[in-house]
Order: structure tokens, then sequence, then C-alpha cells
């Protein structure tokens, strides 16, 4: 009970004084010089509207101490009314993470400002108070839906690559999902979105079963999938999941100047950038669970929106779909369309299709070509080493050539 205690009244503080700060603080890398301008002319026309309504309201007597005892207490009680409840199940206000918990408190939060405002002596000082106030709500608002935007765009970008890359995921299959610019908290931050693709309907007539599961990628996933943990029940709101760790695929993006890439696990390829997560649970991923012969499934425009222009991840995906195929030649052709178009990775891993195609093919010449430009991430120039130099049936000029150029030891 004191834990609680101490926690509502850290909250209260939060709410209170700490709200106007921090998400402000938290989201200036967000703000826009247009929103800047929005939340000066927001308050603007607010100190025209409160000094007009003052100066129609001047003849009429002041508010009494009791009009202004009872809004302190009102607004105070609310506000604890919005935070004993979160307090008694464990939870806090916590920015951004757990902000929502502070809204009903809001409402008490407007009472207590209104009446500190109401009691500072001269205008001035009134009118400083709220331009301050409304400029840095808006600011902040501004801030977040252009965060919130920017988000919601490289999520659809994802679910495109994913389209290209995957026509169809076998049912039941759990994924596990690093987005470039938005934290999985939950399972369904990857399985929702997945199965709008894929299986849009539930899996069983009497709950909400979707097609596709989850697991959110953290250190108790990573421990489950490394002792191979065998399929988990979960009943979330009356929506029924199996997540198995060893029935997986894992998708990552690890930058938002990267595309998505399927990791197979029989051969694990890592980006420079890629999470120390996804280099230790990479090996079991199973990319027999990506059904190539099925016919592809694009987003449904009205969630994900339109598609994507077609730059170098919509011909990284079309590559990397063809080699998990076998058609080695389509990977070439595909890549000098590319390169024809003028498009290049910036992430260097996305060569490695074409580099296999062309080591497949002997193309020794543009083997040679790229081997200046991969070896300038040595990471990547190791891998080329290693998966390039297990390939069957590749010729000894080609295995001469990437043990000369690729292989730095």
């Amino acid at each position: 009970m004191f834990g609680w205690f101490v926690q509502v009244i850290q909250d209260l503080f939060d709410i209170t004084f700490a709200a106007w700060v921090i998400p402000f603080s938290q989201l200036m890398n967000s703000v826009q010089g247009w929103g800047v301008i929005l939340g000066v002319f927001v308050t603007g026309l607010t100190l025209i509207v409160v000094n007009y309504w003052k100066h129609d309201e001047a003849q009429q007597a002041s508010p009494g101490d009791d009009f202004i005892g009872e809004a302190l207490l009102l607004g105070f009680l609310t506000a604890l009314g919005g935070l004993i409840p979160i307090a008694l199940v464990n939870r806090e206000v916590y920015f951004p993470a757990f902000s929502r918990y502070a809204l009903v408190c809001s409402f008490g939060v407007a009472m207590i400002v209104t009446v500190f405002s109401m009691q500072l002596s001269g205008k001035q000082w009134r009118n400083a108070l709220v331009a301050i106030l409304v400029w840095i709500s808006v600011v902040t608002h501004h801030a977040n839906a252009f965060k919130h935007a920017g988000e919601t765009a490289a999520l659809n970008d994802f679910w495109w690559q994913v389209s290209w890359r995957v026509p169809q995921f076998q049912k039941n299959t759990t994924l596990i999902a690093s987005y470039p610019s938005v934290a999985v908290e939950e399972d369904y931050f990857v399985w929702g979105p997945a199965s709008l693709v894929y299986y849009p309907e539930s899996q069983n007539p009497e709950v909400v079963q979707p097609g596709l599961f989850a697991a959110v990628l953290n250190k108790a996933t990573v421990t489950k999938v490394l002792t191979r943990e065998r399929q988990e029940y979960d009943n979330r709101r009356g929506i029924i999941t199996y997540k198995n760790y060893r029935n997986m695929v894992v998708l990552t993006q690890p930058g938002s100047n990267s595309c998505v890439r399927v990791i197979d696990g029989s051969q694990p390829e890592f980006s420079t950038n890629e999470q120390d997560s996804i280099r230790t649970i990479g090996a079991f991923s199973e990319i027999e669970h990506v059904l190539v012969d099925e016919a592809p499934h694009p987003p449904p425009a009205i969630v994900f929106g339109s598609e994507p222009s077609h730059g170098w991840c919509f011909y990284y995906q079309i590559a990397d779909l063809a080699r998990q195929r076998g058609r080695w030649k389509e990977v070439i052709e595909t890549g000098e369309q590319a390169v024809n178009k003028g498009l290049a990775p910036n992430d260097l891993i996305e060569w490695m299709p074409f580099l296999q195609a062309y080591a497949q093919a002997g193309e020794v010449d543009r083997l040679n070509e790229l081997a200046a430009t991969i070896r300038g991430d040595p990471y990547v120039s190791m891998q080329v080493c290693r998966i390039i130099g297990s390939m069957q049936g590749i010729s000894g000029p080609v295995l001469e050539l990437i043990d000369l150029q690729y292989c730095l030891e």
C-alpha cells in the first residue's frame, strides 16, 4: 500500500507538471517548422479569445473563494480518481510508453491549471501562462502526429516489402519481426498486419484465431528459441494464439535505409546494423514456411496505403524470392534491371542474392567489379566468403577470386 501511495504521488506530479515538459522534450526531433508556426497562430488566437472573454466579463463579480476551493478540490479528486485504479494494478504514468494512463486525469489537471491561472495577479502573467501552455500543447501534439505518421508509413512499407518477397506464409507459422522505427511491444504488432495480408479471416468459427502467430523479440523469446520451447497457448481477451518457437520465420529491417529480409536459418545473412538478438536466433528461422508457389497477396490499400514506388527494395525482394526458388538467371536479370535504373543498396548485405547468382553463373568479371564495394564492409565481405565458398557446383576460377578478393583473413 505504501508503494501504491508513493506511485500515486509521483504520477500526480507527472500529469500536473512533467506532462508539459517531458513529452515535448522527447518529441523535439519530430518538430517541423510549420508546426512551430501553427503553435504561434493557435496561441495568438487563444489569447484574443481569452482577452475578449475577460473584457466581456469584466463587469461581473470575480469568482469567490468557495468556487476556487471547490474547483481545485474537484480537480485533484478527478486526477486522483484516475490514478488510483492504475496504481492498484501496478501500472504507472510513464512517457511516452504509458502516457495513455493520464487521459482520464487530464480533466482534473485542466481544472487545476485553470484555477491556478485565475489566481495569478496581473493580466500579463495570466496571458504568459496561457501562451506557454497552449504553444507547448500544440507543438507537442503536432510532433506526436508527425512522428506517428512517419512510423505508419514505415510499417506500411515493411509489409509491402514482405508481400513482394513472400507470396504466402504456411498457416500457423510464428513470425518474429524487427521493425526499423517502431518497438514491437505486443505480439499483435506483428501477427495483426501479417494476418490482414495473408489470412484476413479468423481460422476458428467459434473464437478469434489468426492464421499467423508472433512472438515479441525480447530476452525471454530469445531464450525460448534457443531452448526449443514447444507450442505456447495464449487466450488474450478472447483471441486465441499458438506461438511455436520451433515453427518460426524471422523478418528483419535493421534500419530505414535497409530492405526487409527474410532470414534463412540454413544460411543466415546479417546486416552490419543488425540487432544482436536477430543474430542469435537467425539460425532457427525456417524459410520453408515461405510458400513460394502460392499466389501473391498484396496488402489491402485501405489499411496499408497504395503500393510504394519500385525502388531498390522491390528488385531486391523479387531477386531474393527467385533465389529461394533456385532461379539464378532470374536473379541476374532482376539485378540488371535495378542497375540500369541507377539503383543500388544502402545496406551491402543486400548484394548477396546477386553475388551468389554471379558465382553460380561463373561471372567472374561482375564479382571482381563488386569486390571493392563489398570489402568496404568487412562483416559483409566475410559472409560472402563463407557462403559462396560453401556453395555446391561453383567453378574453380570463381572460388579463386572469392578467396582472393572477399576473404580478408
